[in-house]
């Protein structure tokens, strides 16, 4: 293993594989396993492992996986072979698929994500703000924040996510 594309690769994968995915790097690569993030068990920390794997081969090499290539178990060594048949390809046709990748701009995510439950939980909200006695009125004030606190982490979901998609834009543009 002396192709400088196996030891990144590989280097990547180890340190973002879960023991049961079980990488020795003694074995021969079509040997060792990456399972796909529909077999991780469910879990979440799977699932979160599998992705920043994926986004880190995906930003060294400026390429993008789509959806049905990520769907599948692999080998090591048909990852390696996938992932330096996406590096082969023009980096025009890259971006065409980072862009069908990457959320849609504007404002909709914060209105999905901030001002939709906000509205929502406001229909239950206003009738005991309005009506109802001091301890309904501090229900609903409490109610209120939750919904508030938990639209938080979504939003900021949503900016990371949409900054990952635009320097992996930038950086399939270096490739150009």
């Amino acid at each position: 293993m002396t192709d400088p594309v196996e030891l990144r690769f590989v280097e990547m994968l180890s340190r973002h594989a879960r023991p049961d995915w079980v990488v020795i790097l003694d074995d021969p690569l079509d040997r060792a396993f990456v399972p796909s993030p529909l077999k991780v068990g469910n879990s979440k920390q799977g699932y979160r492992l599998f992705s920043s794997f994926i986004d880190d081969v995906q930003m060294e090499y400026g390429i993008c996986f789509s959806y049905q290539e990520l769907e599948r178990s692999r080998s090591v060594a048909n990852w390696i072979e996938l992932t330096r048949q996406r590096m082969g390809q023009q980096p025009a046709r890259v971006l065409q698929a980072v862009r069908k990748r990457m959320l849609p701009e504007g404002p909709w995510f914060l209105i999905a994500t901030v001002l939709l439950p906000v509205a929502l939980s406001s229909i239950v909200l206003v009738p005991l703000w309005l009506f109802g006695a001091e301890f309904q009125r501090w229900l609903a004030l409490a109610i209120a924040v939750l919904v508030g606190l938990r639209a938080i982490p979504i939003a900021v979901s949503d900016y990371r996510e949409r900054e990952y998609w635009r320097s992996l834009e930038a950086r399939v543009r270096e490739r150009m």
